[in-house]
C-alpha cells in the first residue's frame, strides 16, 4: 500500500512535505489515510471508523497522526452507507443509537463514558462529525436515505454523546435544510458540487451561490465539495478535467467556507473498466485520465494562494 501511495502521488504532486501544507481554509480529499497526511499536499481529509472493526486506540492513533501533521479532518463514527433504509421505510432510531453507543461503554452504575474527542475538536484537528449524506439521489444502490426529520433525530442523539462536537451533514440540496430549529443539532453542511452536471459555468455558480445562501439562512457553516463522479456511486463516467478544475478552483476562492474537500479518493483500488464503466481510481490515474497530474498541481497552487492569478480556471 505505501509503495502504491508513493508511486501515485509522485505522479500527481510535487515532492512530499514533512507536514501538511497550511492551507487556510483547509483543503483536501475524503479518505486520505491519516498516516499519510504529513507526506501529501493536503491538510484536510475525511476518515471513517467502524465500531465493529476499529478500537478507540485506532481512532486516537489516526487523530494523533493528523494532529502531528498539522492537519484537519471530518470523522464518521458509524458506517452510514450500510445504515440506509433497506427496504425503504425501515428506519429505526434505536439501531442508529446502538451503533453510536458502541463508542460509549457503561460503567457499573450504567453511566456512559464516550470516547473523548474533545481535545481534537478544541485544537481544530476534528472539524466535525459527519453523520449522513442526504438525498444525493432518490435511491443509491437500492438504499433510501432517511428523511430530514429522522436525520435530525440521529443528530440530536449524537449531541447527547458528544455535546461539544460540530455535527455535519453532506448534501447536494442544502436548501431543503432551511426551516425553524434545523440548526439546533446540525452545525455544518458539506455542500456537494456534482461537476459532471454543471457544464454551464454561469448556471453552476448561481446554484452554488444559492446553496450557500440557504446554508447561511439555516444558520449552518459550510464546506464546498467538488465531486467529479456524478453522485451515482458505481457506474458514472467521471467529469471532464476542465469542469473539475473550474469548480475546484472556484470553490477554493469562494469566501466564508470552513474548507474545501473533494469527493473522493479510493486508495489501493486498481484502475479498471468493466462493461464500459470506469472505477473511481481511473480518475486519479495519469494512465487512464491523462492530465490529472497537471490539473491537481494547478489546484494545489490555487489552494496555497486562492486568488485569480493562482487559480486561472476558477474565475466566473
Amino acid at each position: 500500500m505505501r509503495r502504491f501511495l508513493a508511486a501515485l502521488f509522485a505522479v500527481l504532486f510535487a515532492a512530499p512535505a514533512l507536514a501538511a501544507p497550511s492551507y487556510n481554509p483547509p483543503f483536501g480529499l475524503w479518505r486520505i489515510p491519516a498516516d499519510q497526511m504529513g507526506s501529501l499536499p493536503f491538510n484536510l481529509n475525511g476518515i471513517a471508523f467502524n465500531p465493529d472493526k476499529d478500537s478507540p486506540a485506532t481512532v486516537l492513533a489516526a487523530l494523533n497522526a493528523i494532529r502531528a501533521a498539522h492537519g484537519h479532518t471530518f470523522i464518521q463514527m458509524v458506517n452510514f452507507a450500510d445504515m440506509r433504509e433497506n427496504p425503504p421505510g425501515n428506519f429505526q432510531l434505536s439501531t442508529w443509537q446502538a451503533r453510536y453507543d458502541q463508542w460509549c461503554p457503561k460503567d457499573a452504575s450504567g453511566a456512559k463514558h464516550c470516547l473523548n474527542l474533545q481535545p481534537y475538536v478544541a485544537d481544530g484537528t476534528v472539524l466535525g462529525l459527519h453523520i449522513f449524506e442526504y438525498s444525493l439521489a432518490p435511491t443509491i444502490l437500492s438504499r433510501k436515505s432517511p428523511d430530514l426529520g429522522q436525520i435530525q433525530q440521529v443528530a440530536a442523539y449524537v449531541k447527547t454523546l458528544w455535546p461539544y462536537m460540530p455535527i455535519a451533514l453532506d448534501t447536494a440540496r442544502p436548501c431543503t435544510l432551511v426551516g425553524p430549529n434545523w440548526h439546533n443539532n446540525v452545525d455544518l453542511v458539506l455542500i456537494t458540487i456534482f461537476t459532471i452536471r454543471l457544464t454551464d459555468y454561469a448556471h453552476g455558480e448561481k446554484l452554488i451561490a444559492n446553496d450557500v445562501a440557504c446554508a447561511n439562512q439555516a444558520g449552518l457553516r459550510y464546506t464546498l465539495g467538488p465531486n467529479p463522479f456524478g453522485g451515482i456511486q458505481n457506474g458514472m463516467t467521471s467529469t471532464s478535467l476542465s469542469n473539475f478544475v473550474h469548480y475546484a478552483e472556484y470553490s477554493l476562492m469562494y469566501p466564508g467556507k470552513v474548507g474545501t474537500i473533494i469527493w473522493r479518493w479510493w486508495p489501493g483500488q486498481a484502475p479498471t473498466v468493466t462493461n464500459g464503466v470506469k472505477s473511481f481510481a481511473n480518475f486519479w490515474s495519469e494512465n487512464t485520465n491523462p492530465g490529472i497530474g497537471a490539473a491537481m498541481r494547478e489546484i494545489q497552487a490555487c489552494a496555497a494562494n486562492p486568488t485569480p492569478s493562482s487559480c486561472p480556471h476558477g474565475s466566473p
